[in-house]
């Protein structure tokens, strides 16, 4: 009799565990970003360290440094001399000083840094409070020297969003208030 109560004890505490776990935001896990030859790939992890690697048997490492943001997206060079981190997600909280575009050179040494103010109309940008929607699609050009950001502009007038007195007003305010435009 004690081994079923303690059985069914220990599913709904699994149960639980789970059902915890579920409700919990995702957090940043290492992740990989290659060039387009694939000869070197960066690699990010949760405390924000990245090293260029040279993809060979031995895993070469070139440099290692802290970033000051976790990136949503880091372009490699065919070469691995240049490093392109764009932020977008992980925490820019729609500050307007905040790095979202940082460009790293030989040995990781940062040669350029963009504040969100400087690539984004932040009056024209989706914004949550923990974000800035302000690009849609990155790409390094053919010659690998020139960074192409496709920014992107809010179709409202954020004046306009604000609090809501009803449920189809909060749906009617979502649809409008997110609509943007490359």
């Amino acid at each position: 009799m004690k081994s079923r109560i303690y059985f069914a004890l220990t599913i709904m505490l699994l149960t639980l565990a789970v059902n915890v776990r579920a409700d919990t935001y995702s957090t940043f896990q290492k992740k990989r970003f290659y060039s387009a030859s694939r000869r070197y790939f960066v690699e990010v992890n949760e405390k924000k360290r990245v090293t260029l690697y040279r993809n060979n048997r031995l895993g070469q490492r070139k440099w290692t440094r802290i970033l000051p943001e976790l990136p949503r997206e880091l372009l490699v060079t065919n070469d691995g001399s240049r490093v392109a981190l764009i932020d977008f997600y992980y925490g820019n909280n729609h500050v307007p000083d905040a790095p979202v575009v940082i460009i790293f050179g030989e040995g990781g040494k940062e040669i350029a840094r963009y504040p969100l103010k400087e690539v984004a109309d932040l009056s024209r940008t989706t914004a949550t409070t923990s974000m800035s929607y302000w690009y849609h699609d990155v790409k390094l050009m053919q010659s690998e020297r020139l960074l192409v950001i496709e920014t992107i502009v809010a179709k409202h007038d954020r004046s306009r969003c604000g609090a809501v007195g009803s449920r189809k007003d909060a749906e009617k305010m979502s649809e409008i208030c997110g609509a943007t435009a490359p």
